[in-house]
């Protein structure tokens, strides 16, 4: 994952880890926002106190670790274009947000999320994401 900036994502993740589901991450080195850096580094301490797993991408193998996918009991495979925070992912009922100028305007942007349920997408993707798990590096906090 790019990057968890999420109060919801963060909150839910921290209660997986407190019902006993094993939560491991690969996050990136780098977020070009340092407001979302903060946010995501206060996220994750978070959660490593909770006992997840957090692995730090490697940098120098890539600029931004941007991909954004996660796979639940190995055969849910989750692909997005949206990072893990209130702009891609807004909490409340609504599924168009009026423009700027407008009464209810929120700041957020339009992703997409592709579920694919499959055995052998999630273990493709598991692998890639282990052999970048190997590369990078325990996150410190």
């Amino acid at each position: 994952i790019y990057q968890v900036t999420g109060v919801v994502f963060c909150d839910t993740l921290e209660q997986l880890l407190n019902s006993g589901v094993s939560v491991r991450m690969l996050v990136s080195d780098r977020i070009v926002s340092k407001y979302a850096y903060h946010q995501a580094q206060q996220c994750y301490r978070k959660l490593a106190a909770a006992g997840a797993t957090i692995r730090v991408c490697d940098s120098s193998i890539y600029i931004y670790e941007h991909q954004k996918f996660w796979i639940v009991d190995d055969t849910t495979l989750f692909l997005s274009s949206g990072n893990a925070g209130e702009t891609d992912f807004p909490s409340g009922a609504s599924d168009v947000y009026p423009p700027p100028g407008q009464p209810n305007y929120r700041h957020v942007n339009r992703d997409h999320t592709v579920v694919v349920e499959s055995h052998e997408f999630a273990s493709a993707y598991k692998h890639v994401m282990n052999m970048d798990y190997k590369r990078g590096r325990d996150f410190s906090g």
